[in-house]
């Protein structure tokens, strides 16, 4: 299984249904699209002074880190080139809801994460940087914590 690491507090929103994309730089590889991610929740912090404490799922102290906290598909990957209100179109042609946690700017590119699984029981394991690939039996550790194969 494939994995991506973020930085709390957004691992958790996409855990807690809260956030359903992740923006980035560069485009997610072809051959992970329509493919489960794990989502990895970095030991690293950065500011998130920006998030209201009411919209986390837990205070920001309190979040997991240095786990994966669930599972998402990947359903596809575009490239924002327009901005329309509450929304942005895709490269591709398609339109995508903006979740109010990305960043939105024209030439990032959005990951767009569907059947979303939190673990039960988060599963230590470090991170790293881009998409890593998990050994097997962390793959049947997060199988076996209800996460998606």
């Amino acid at each position: 299984m494939k994995a991506i690491s973020l930085h709390q507090p957004w691992a958790s929103l996409i855990a807690h249904g809260n956030m359903r994309s992740e923006t980035r730089l560069q485009c997610a590889p072809l051959s992970c699209i329509g493919e489960t991610l794990a989502i990895h929740a970095a030991k690293t912090t950065v500011g998130n002074d920006a998030l209201p404490e009411r919209l986390l799922p837990a205070p920001s102290s309190e979040l997991p880190r240095g786990v994966i906290v669930c599972t998402a598909k990947l359903l596809w990957c575009g490239r924002i080139t327009r901005h329309h209100y509450q929304a942005f179109e895709m490269h591709n042609g398609l339109t995508w809801v903006m979740d109010p946690f990305g960043n939105y700017e024209i030439g990032r590119w959005v990951w767009a994460l569907d059947s979303i699984k939190p673990l039960r029981t988060p599963v230590p394991v470090p991170g790293r940087r881009s998409i890593w690939s998990l050994d097997a039996e962390t793959t049947a550790a997060v199988i076996s914590e209800g996460g998606a194969a």
